[in-house]
């Protein structure tokens, strides 16, 4: 998408100008997204200032319209982390973790933010709920929904990164889209300078 470019390119006018035009068009998968996302890169890319700015533009998103919904909050609980306000995206997240008890996803973040928080324990009964999660025997899904990706989510908070690589590893290995966005995802702020994730970023063909 056109607004993550002009955050990895630091071009922040641009990227202001490209989430008004969003935000306009009304599209609520853009509208609650792009602007986590952009603070997400810039992050990333040591953009530190910049990246509070718009997750903070998310925030305020956020507050003025109704999140009702579990993939609302999940955006919004991530705007609050980027946005410096751990405990509450916490929150955010253990209610929707309860709420949507077999996502993977929202569990995965839950502990990565529990470790933020100096809650290990947390991190590690999560972790071992995933060793037990068994997925649903659905034609071609399985893939979508297993575990192994989420596991190195956790392991990579846990500061456990040969696991966490392998994990990873092996989650692509079964099907899971290889994706660049994992290059910046601040779940995987940690390994960044680990050569074996720098290797497994590392585009291929």
């Amino acid at each position: 998408m056109q607004s993550g470019a002009l955050a990895a390119l630091g071009r922040v006018d641009e990227l202001e100008g490209i989430l008004d035009q969003i935000e306009v068009l009304n599209d609520l998968r853009w509208v609650r997204s792009a602007p986590v996302e952009a603070a997400e890169i810039l992050r990333a890319h040591g953009r530190v200032e910049a990246g509070l700015k718009f997750a903070g533009r998310a925030i305020e998103r956020f507050d003025a319209r109704p999140t009702a919904e579990a993939t609302d909050r999940y955006w919004y609980g991530r705007a609050l982390f980027l946005g410096g306000r751990i405990d509450e995206s916490q929150m955010v997240f253990d209610e929707i973790a309860v709420e949507q008890s077999d996502s993977l996803s929202y569990r995965a973040f839950r502990a990565f933010l529990a470790v933020q928080r100096g809650d290990t324990a947390q991190a590690t009964r999560d972790a071992e709920w995933l060793d037990e999660y068994v997925p649903p025997n659905l034609p071609g899904a399985g893939w979508r929904i297993s575990p192994l990706y989420w596991q190195g989510v956790i392991a990579a908070a846990l500061g456990r990164r040969h696991e966490a690589v392998d994990f990873l590893r092996d989650s692509y290995d079964q099907g899971r889209l290889h994706d660049w966005y994992d290059r910046v995802r601040v779940e995987f702020e940690s390994l960044r300078d680990y050569p074996p994730f720098q290797e497994l970023m590392r585009p291929k063909g």
